[in-house]
C-alpha cells in the first residue's frame, strides 16, 4: 500500500546545480545539476532514509516557521511512499 505524505523541502541555488534538504528528515539532503534532478535526487534520499529509519513519522513543517537565504526557495509537495 503507497502512503502519500506532503513534504518541505528548500532548494539552495549554486553555481552548477543545486543543493537541496527535506526540512521534514533531518539530515536528508542531496543535489542535482538542475531543478529536477535535485528534485528527483532528494525523493530517492528521501526513501533510502524512510528505510534505514522506518519508525520515522513525517510531520509536514509549516512554510512560515522555515528560514530561508536570498538564494533558497522552499517546495512543497507530495512523498509517495
Amino acid at each position: 500500500m503507497k502512503v502519500k505524505s506532503k513534504v518541505t523541502i528548500v532548494f539552495q541555488r549554486e553555481v552548477i546545480g543545486y543543493s537541496v534538504w527535506m526540512v521534514d528528515l533531518p539530515g536528508c539532503i542531496s543535489q542535482g545539476d538542475s531543478f529536477e534532478d535535485a528534485m528527483e535526487s532528494i525523493k530517492d534520499a528521501a526513501q533510502l532514509y524512510l528505510e534505514t529509519f522506518p519508525e520515522t513519522e513525517i510531520e509536514t513543517t509549516p512554510v512560515e516557521s522555515v528560514e530561508i537565504d536570498d538564494n533558497q526557495f522552499l517546495v512543497i509537495t507530495d512523498l509517495i511512499l
